[in-house]
């Protein structure tokens, strides 16, 4: 055919509202042009019978809608009968143009609600002249016409929802019976897929969250989620460069959504999956008209694309398991995979109708953590089988979401705009501190509280400052703020919180390791790559940290490996980097190493930070600081062991920057103490720093 086939739309109005939005919905998603006269009321004034026959004329087929209402009923020679305008217009398309009626009636046992009822007129009518008159009349000739469409009549209606997939199939096989060449094998409606769409990125749960509430607390994506950013006209350069973002302007990253093919690359946490859900959600909300009123668009109010997110973890996993003879780059791989998606979440589409969907063009297909790929070859088939669907269906815009470490060589996508999404700015995160108190339906009081602990805490403290620039790290910061009234006062216990959080906030699967058991191996690991013989490492090779496991704890260093890959992407407490791995925050690192140190025995602990002269070194420095506040927790004794033999060991040292150096560490772990209330009993401290001063003072 070369255009969408018509359908006009015909019943009462005030009554039938939703049923109407319905039948328009299913007639739009069946690929038909619906056609409507949305002001006929029980009585008053409405258009001429003459405007509606002209409509009736333009359409292939009418779909009459009948419940308890008769409708206006128009006056003149022309309507000897006193017809209602929906019997009129059934009679012309029958009679006049010989077009197919499909009609559907309310089911006569159905509860139908007594103000959509025509008796109803006599309560909302009863001062009009023999109204008790026309309503008898009505109801009668009502009764008349119902009998009268059973002709043609297709089937009985409930609810407004009951009506929408009853007209997608009686248009359905109007199609077969009128166009056959064109129609589609089976006709299957959009509307379960995108419900189901819907629900799924409606809410947002913030795992490990204690609330008043006995049960989980979920967010509205749309209440809780904050803008993101990108620098406007940001490229990456040629050679991977990131030019400054601090100086650029921003813009907000759904303005990046106007170009057909974009990238959207970001650090772990930086919220590129919620992003990705919540433009799903909107498109979702505008497709099926659910959108409540008032309500601002996040996209632009006629973007109308057709949402198809795509998990890059579960493509892959039915890439290796799946036998399918097709090329191993083949488009053909997507509307394959979201058939069998389909029969899993039970959407009722099968793969011919996200083929046909594809190929008819004007959906938004959202491949979600391109980084998620098991290996580097499944990074890059992956990234094969995109470029060539963009090719293959030429009119749909693709969006693909992976980290930085990971967009490089083969598993870059040729011909994707990149952009990159920025730190929160302060603005951004005064906001998030907004929507997530009113979320949380917290009363003024309780929100002033919590708001100005969280600013507070922003403003004394840089390493705080520094993790409220991430979403996730954020969100962690107003977890902990929350469940305790309060962030910690002192870094090993803000670090241990947030750790904590994050290692029991990811979902726990059949035969992996508990998150005090991931910590416990984290522990290890970050020791082991801040006492690297040749310095501090900040990333390592994953192989080797897997072997290392393996030494450790026993077990294969394959399943060590996988162990850290799967870390990655659930607690985000390391990051992959290719080859590569690297604690997301090198406080982590320092941190969990201190916590391993103090596992260690007392004379362990001395040998490993004291005796190897470890604690001398720059890099060394948070560390010890960090270790003093973990002993401190542990007990009177355990700091006070490690002060002697910090001590010990200053008065053995044979260069006076050394000295320097060891006195500078006290200090520093003393005054950590301080603020934890704590005054260390070891009485030299003061003498030795003395000491050490007078010689700085007499040799310079």
């Amino acid at each position: 055919m070369a255009h969408d086939p018509v359908v006009f739309i015909s019943s009462t109005s005030d009554d039938l509202k939703e049923h109407r939005e319905q039948a328009f919905k299913a007639a739009v998603a069946s690929g038909f042009s619906p056609r409507m006269m949305e002001y006929f009321p029980a009585s008053g004034h409405a258009k001429s019978l003459q405007a509606c026959r002209e409509l009736v004329a333009q359409a292939e087929v009418v779909v009459a809608i009948v419940a308890h209402r008769y409708g206006w009923v128009p006056d003149g020679p022309q309507n000897p009968d006193r017809k209602s305008i929906t019997w009129l217009e059934c009679d012309y398309a029958w009679e006049v143009t010989k077009k197919e009626v499909l009609a559907f009636l309310v089911d006569p046992d159905y509860d139908w609600p007594a103000d959509k009822m025509e008796e109803y007129r006599l309560v909302t009518e009863r001062n009009k002249p023999r109204i008790l008159d026309e309503v008898t009349r009505n109801e009668k000739k009502l009764g008349q016409f119902k009998v009268e469409l059973s002709r043609y009549v297709r089937a009985k209606f409930t609810d407004a929802a009951s009506l929408r997939p009853l007209v997608s199939e009686a248009l359905a096989a109007w199609r077969v019976r009128h166009h056959p060449t064109t129609a589609p094998a089976t006709y299957q409606d959009p509307d379960p897929y995108l419900k189901a769409l819907e629900d799924e990125t409606r809410q947002i749960r913030i795992k490990g969250l204690k609330t008043k509430r006995a049960e989980p607390y979920f967010f509205g994506i749309d209440e809780i989620y904050i803008p993101l950013t990108t620098p406007a006209g940001h490229e990456m350069s040629r050679k991977g460069a990131i030019q400054d973002m601090e100086q650029q302007r921003r813009i907000v990253l759904e303005q990046a959504l106007s170009t057909r093919k974009v990238v959207i690359v970001g650090d772990p946490g930086s919220g590129k999956s919620t992003f990705l859900r919540r433009v799903a959600f909107e498109l979702c909300r505008t497709l099926r008209g659910t959108r409540p009123d008032g309500a601002a668009p996040f996209l632009a109010p006629d973007d109308r694309r057709f949402p198809i997110p795509i998990r890059v973890a579960d493509l892959a996993a039915l890439l290796t398991a799946d036998k399918s003879p097709k090329p191993a780059d083949s488009p053909d791989w997507i509307p394959y995979f979201l058939g069998k998606q389909s029969e899993e979440y039970t959407w009722r589409a099968d793969e011919a109708f996200f083929r046909r969907k594809l190929d008819e063009g004007g959906c938004l297909v959202m491949v979600d953590g391109l980084d998620e790929a098991p290996d580097h070859r499944m990074r890059e088939r992956i990234a094969r089988i995109f470029e060539r669907a963009t090719r293959a269906f030429e009119k749909c815009d693709f969006l693909v979401s992976t980290r930085p470490q990971t967009n490089v060589g083969d598993a870059v996508l040729a011909g994707f705009h990149q952009v990159r999404i920025g730190d929160l700015e302060p603005a951004a995160i005064a906001t998030f501190f907004d929507h997530f108190a009113r979320a949380l339906a917290l009363t003024d009081a309780e929100s002033k509280a919590f708001k100005e602990g969280l600013e507070t805490a922003l403003a004394s403290r840089a390493e705080i400052r520094e993790m409220a620039a991430n979403p996730v790290m954020l969100t962690a910061l107003a977890v902990l703020q929350h469940n305790d009234q309060r962030l910690p006062e002192y870094r090993v216990e803000l670090y241990g919180s947030i750790l904590g959080w994050l290692a029991a906030a990811r979902e726990h699967k059949e035969g992996r390791p508990t998150a005090e058991k991931c910590l416990e191996y984290l522990r290890k690991l970050a020791l082991d790559m801040q006492d690297a013989p040749a310095g501090r490492l900040v990333q390592v090779n994953k192989r080797s940290a897997a072997e290392l496991f393996a030494r450790e704890f026993g077990g294969s260093v394959d399943a060590g490996e996988d162990l850290l890959e799967r870390e990655t992407h659930d607690s985000g407490i390391v990051s992959s980097l290719g080859s590569d791995l690297k604690f997301w925050h090198l406080s982590f690192q320092e941190y969990l190493a201190a916590r391993e140190i103090a596992s260690l025995s007392d004379q362990q602990q001395i040998e490993r930070v004291v005796e190897s002269g470890r604690m001398y070194q720059s890099e060394w420095r948070e560390t010890m600081r960090l270790l003093g506040g973990v002993l401190r927790q542990q007990g009177e004794a355990k700091i006070e062991g490690l002060f002697q033999a910090i001590l010990g060991k200053l008065g053995d040292q044979s260069t006076l920057a050394d000295q320097v150096r060891c006195v500078a560490l006290l200090s520093a772990m003393m005054r950590d103490l301080s603020r934890m209330e704590y005054k260390p009993k070891t009485p030299n401290y003061r003498s030795e720093e003395r000491r050490v001063g007078k010689e700085c003072r007499s040799r310079w």
